[in-house]
């Protein structure tokens, strides 16, 4: 998958062997997007500033990923 490559493959690729495991390239982005994301809604408490915030968060965290990919 060109596009959405592995992020953390292992294998042997000077062996001609297709790399396995690990996680998607988007997922990773939209991971390291989310946590930047977080650092502006948690509280000292630990706590969501705002209980809803969850599904917009993930949701602009993968819009976040798939303009890293179209820009890659």
């Amino acid at each position: 998958m060109a596009d959405n490559p592995l992020a953390f493959p292992s294998g042997w690729p000077d062996h001609d062997i297709e790399p396995v495991g690990g996680m998607f390239l988007r997922d990773w982005f939209a991971g390291q997007a989310m946590a930047s994301m977080l650092t502006g809604v948690v509280t000292d408490s630990g706590a969501y500033a705002r209980g809803d915030c969850n599904a917009v968060i993930v949701q602009r965290a993968y819009v976040i990923a798939d303009a890293m990919l179209a820009e890659r």
